[in-house]
């Protein structure tokens, strides 16, 4: 499952409709075809400053938005999990660019989800795959072994 701009990813679209998985990529709040920002998050955005609290805070809203996606999917398309044996199964998160924010808000804010969703998206989330990381605006403590911990595989751009 991969998350962020979808037209940057039509060749690999391409390539996976004619591979054994499939490949999913969403589009980030507010663009075309996804959910606006409301007018409390829109100021939030445009207010945030240097306050590492609200940025913080406005990027788990974002990783559980991401995390209830994946878990949501997950299950309404009876996707399976990893297999024992870890070969077949299962999903890798990808963030490309400015998405590399919230894959990592996804996996850096996991703990806080509710259990049962904490559950199931360990079951699934086989790998993530960080490009181009842009971790200015926000980058949580420990992002690399954290990410470790969350994800039997990581890469990143910039590790």
């Amino acid at each position: 499952m991969s998350l962020f701009i979808l037209v940057i990813y039509e060749k690999v679209q391409s390539v996976a409709s004619a591979k054994p998985f499939r490949f999913v990529a969403i589009n980030r709040r507010p663009f075309a075809g996804s959910t606006p920002f409301n007018a409390e998050e829109i100021n939030l955005i445009i207010n945030v400053d240097d306050d590492a609290e609200k940025r913080a805070s406005f990027m788990e809203a974002r990783g559980h938005e991401f995390g209830s996606f994946i878990d949501i999917f997950t299950q309404k398309f009876g996707l399976p999990p990893i297999s024992d044996d870890g070969k077949t199964g299962g999903s890798i998160v990808l963030g490309w660019s400015m998405g590399s924010l919230f894959a990592a808000a996804t996996v850096a804010h996991a703990p806080t989800l509710p259990v049962d969703v904490r559950s199931r998206i360990a079951q699934h989330v086989r790998a993530l795959v960080v490009y181009g990381e842009p971790f200015g605006f926000y980058r949580p403590e420990n992002l690399t072994a954290l990410f470790r911990s969350c994800a039997d595989h990581f890469w990143s751009s910039d590790s």
